[in-house]
């Protein structure tokens, strides 16, 4: 939490009974924060008693990825207390509750609050170790209790219940700036402390002898097992949060009431909520269908069946060539498969005979693979160019990698799997029947098809210029330059990390180094900003009559070629382009409304109240696809056709300008 560790105690808090119950010093215990750090991550700590001062809940979150709690109850606490005393040399001192959660506030108070990781459980669901040293008083010996934090599946609930919430609570009665404010400010402190004063007086009564124990004791159990979720309030509006917390910046600014450790403290906090508001889906994954091992099976008989020479140095007689294996035979055996999925598993199947097609529909072939298009596109082109021999790529892993990739991919109206999967299978026709595959070895051909595969991984539906306005994590961690695409790659690259999905780990060092390198220069030419450089450096290669044979030659070509696939839509039938068109101005608009939200400046093309589909449509085919596909023509003769498509889509616009871009409704 910013640099430093603080505690949230309201002043004048009502000190607990002379009791020595749990509840009695858990009502009394302030809001804690503490900052730590894991291999240079910083992961902010929280302990805060629930709201019926039953358990204590401690918490851990990046911010980003990983949030970790854990419910404590005064049982556990008690075996804590325990443990600690028995380690003292004097076992006959006892530690009473009020040392103990005074010794506890001083440990985060005193940043004396460790994380580490647990590994055991794999990637992604690490259990978080949460280490607290107590210094005690009165000649008790410093001790330390850990904690196994475990992750939780509603990252944005939990952040806003474990972090954001307290913080709120506390801030909404310390903001002052007039008199009025501050009578209203005691005023609704006197409310609190009538409130808990009242509290403390049942509690009292609870614990004394004379009354019921056994049912106080019953409606303790029943509390203390209740969820943290269900412990506390609704979550709060991200929205309403970050603009009441902008106000109370802005008071304290102005007022001086606020030093630099509760500065940074508040921007953390505004920086948390950003970042989960823009990156909802981020935090609480949808795992898709799994793959249907049954299509999977006969994409790879299929391919696997015919000539062993390398796809891509096939004669074109060759390449026209009906599988090895034909429909019927495949027919005839999917009629061993269950009745209600064998007619889909034939569409599928049936559907790769058209792989090699510029017309090849990406968008159907999603609905028949109930949204497994890049997963299911991938996997068949990894087998019919016969990657996973050439270079030893384990079955399995490939299926994790692909898996995993496929997963990553957010449900937004246009930069989802499947446009991956569309990218990827314009790349296969440019390498294949596009001619570019004599350019390439088998290593520049590994290296393209993983490019297309993630090269827009975890997008969040919003483009560069609003992460940089929104001054979002990813803008701040890459400088402004390139923030999505390099998130792309970083992110690929992170799945790879693990050995289960690490589809480069057969490879010799070199390799590994060389592919890399493409991967990365592809997913990075593929921000729009970057657009005239590397075209410019394109053309001078031309004009210079170049064989491209030199890797950075190469390596450009294959900028180019994914550049080409990224805006293929464009240049694909009529048909097929309108539907990724709509898709594409449906995601603007999304944007559009968000910047609205901000109060942040609304992007070209953005303001559904102001439709510009065609305008859009027109001036990025005329600026951007069009010249583009001329210039790669030269390199490539083979894919001139694609000009007459972008001239007709072209046409459709100024046909049909009358009948487009109607208001829409907010």
């Amino acid at each position: 939490m910013g640099s430093g560790c603080s505690a949230i105690e309201s002043k004048g808090t009502v000190k607990p009974a002379k009791s020595t119950t749990f509840s009695s010093y858990a009502a009394s215990l302030p809001k804690l924060f503490c900052d730590a750090y894991i291999s240079g991550t910083k992961y902010l700590c929280s302990c805060n008693a629930t709201t019926n001062h039953k358990a204590i809940i401690f918490a851990c979150t990046d911010a980003h990825k990983h949030c970790h709690q854990k419910l404590v109850h005064p049982d556990e606490f008690k075996d804590i207390k325990e443990q600690i005393e028995k380690s003292q040399r004097n076992k006959d001192k006892k530690i009473d509750w009020e040392t103990f959660f005074s010794s506890l506030k001083n440990a985060f108070y005193n940043k004396k609050v460790v994380i580490e990781m647990d590994s055991g459980r794999g990637s992604g669901n690490e259990n978080c170790i949460l280490g607290i040293t107590l210094e005690f008083p009165n000649g008790f010996e410093k001790s330390s209790f850990s904690l196994r934090l475990r992750p939780v599946m509603d990252k944005w609930s939990s952040v806003s219940t474990a972090f954001l919430e307290p913080l709120y609570q506390f801030y909404a009665i310390r903001t002052e700036t007039s008199p009025t404010e501050k009578v209203d400010e005691l005023e609704k402190q006197l409310k609190l402390l009538k409130e808990k004063h009242i509290f403390l007086e049942k509690k009292h009564d609870v614990s004394d002898p004379s009354q019921n124990t056994n049912k106080s004791e019953d409606e303790e159990k029943k509390a203390a097992n209740k969820t943290p979720l269900e412990d506390q309030q609704p979550s709060m509006n991200s929205e309403e949060v970050i603009k009441f917390l902008k106000e109370i910046k802005k008071k304290f600014i102005q007022t001086k009431a606020i030093s630099e450790s509760e500065h940074d403290s508040l921007n953390a906090v505004l920086k948390t909520i950003s970042l989960n508001q823009l990156y909802t889906i981020q935090l609480d994954k949808k795992i898709t269908k799994d793959y249907d091992g049954e299509v999977i099976a006969w994409i790879k008989k299929k391919y696997s069946l015919q000539d062993s020479q390398d796809a891509h140095k096939r004669s074109r007689k060759e390449k026209d060539k009906e599988p090895t294996v034909s429909n019927a035979d495949f027919k005839k055996n999917m009629d061993s498969s269950s009745i209600d999925k064998m007619k889909t598993r034939q569409d599928i199947v049936n559907m790769f005979d058209s792989v090699d097609q510029w017309n090849f529909d990406i968008l159907s072939l999603s609905e028949l693979t109930e949204g497994q298009a890049l997963f299911t596109t991938a996997y068949t082109l990894f087998v019919k160019y016969d990657l996973l021999n050439k270079f030893g790529i384990n079955e399995q892993v490939l299926i994790n990698f692909l898996k995993a990739v496929q997963d990553g991919y957010n449900d937004v109206p246009y930069h989802n799997a499947m446009h991956a999967a569309d990218v990827l299978q314009a790349l296969h026709y440019v390498i294949m029947k596009g001619g570019m595959s004599q350019y390439l070895s088998d290593e520049d051909m590994l290296a393209a098809f993983i490019a297309a595969i993630v090269h827009d991984y975890d997008h969040p539906g919003l483009n560069n210029t609003f992460m940089i306005n929104s001054q979002s994590y990813l803008a701040t961690l890459y400088n402004d330059r390139s923030v999505l695409e390099n998130h792309h790659c970083a992110q690929a690259f992170e799945i790879m990390r693990s050995k289960d999905s690490n589809i480069l780990q057969y490879l010799q060092d070199e390799q590994i180094k060389d592919i890399r390198e493409t991967i990365i220069q592809m997913v990075l030419a593929t921000d729009m900003n970057q657009h005239s450089k590397i075209l410019s450096l394109f053309k001078g290669r031309l004009e210079a009559e170049s064989d491209f044979s030199q890797k950075d030659d190469v390596r450009l070509a294959l900028q180019i070629a994914i550049k080409v696939a990224d805006v293929s839509n464009s240049s694909r039938p009529t048909d097929l382009y309108l539907k990724w068109a709509e898709r594409l101005g449906a995601e603007y608009y999304i944007q559009g409304d968000k910047e609205r939200e901000l109060s942040l400046p609304i992007s070209p093309f953005c303001d559904r109240t102001k439709p510009s589909l065609n305008n859009l449509q027109t001036m990025f085919i005329s600026m951007i696809v069009e010249p583009m596909f001329i210039d790669f023509a030269q390199l490539l003769p083979n894919m001139k056709f694609t000009l007459d498509h972008i001239g007709k889509n072209k046409e459709y616009w100024a046909d049909n300008a009358a009948e487009i871009d109607q208001p829409k409704q907010m």
